[in-house]
């Protein structure tokens, strides 16, 4: 529906090529024809360029042929980069942890993406500790956080930094904390943390001496 040929609603025929037969120039004119079309998500690979041509011969009639970079992709990866607790590496409650993710891009185009971050079950954000390349900038949700549109630079890279703050007592059965900035950790393990909770323990006493007869 979003094709036009003079302003009028004319759709074309076949998906690809696009065919509009038959159309009528006026003498000493032109006749427009506008249309969208939607680039695939995601790319696929190798995909470097978006080529359309309204020519058979883009050597002999280049005005008729457009190509335009196409973006470049990103990839996540996630870090325990900082924690306030007494126990290096674990999760202890109450603690705060904090966790770094860079967006890496490789490519020569910069790179749209949306970073989603599912955080612990076990874990709360915690509310103004977010940014993005030291740029304070909140997420949006609970739980996935989410920061849409990034733009990671081509040939380079966008830091998302923020903390969380494990529950306190952990939740029964809880023995470790996952926090993901991907939707595959088996396909991007470098995007997913895991830490082991702290263990708990229980009190016992006795008494063990006397000075008495």
């Amino acid at each position: 529906g979003s094709a036009t040929v003079n302003g009028i609603a004319h759709e074309p025929t076949g998906p690809d090529p696009l065919l509009w037969d038959d159309l009528p120039v006026p003498a000493g004119s032109t006749a427009r024809v506008v249309y969208s079309v939607k680039v695939a998500d995601p790319l696929p690979d190798g995909v470097t360029t978006i080529g359309n041509a309204a020519t058979d011969d883009c050597g002999l009639n280049p005005d008729a042929c457009v190509t335009i970079p196409a973006a470049g992709k990103a990839v996540s990866s996630k870090a325990l980069t900082g924690e306030d607790g007494i126990i290096p590496d674990v999760a202890e409650p109450g603690e705060t942890l904090t966790y770094t993710v860079i967006l890496t891009n490789n490519d020569g185009n910069p790179a749209p993406y949306d970073l989603k971050d599912d955080i612990d079950d076990a874990t709360t954000y915690v509310t103004g500790s977010a940014s993005i390349d030291g740029t304070l900038r909140e997420p949006v949700g609970a739980d996935p956080l989410t920061w849409d549109n990034l733009i990671v630079p081509a040939n380079g890279t966008l830091t998302a930094v923020y903390s969380v703050k494990v529950a306190d007592p952990l939740p029964d059965g809880v023995t470790e904390n996952r926090n993901a900035a991907t939707d595959d950790c088996d396909a991007n393990p470098d995007a997913c943390v895991t830490t082991p909770a702290a263990g708990k323990a229980e009190p016992s006493k006795a008494l063990t001496g006397e000075s008495g007869v």
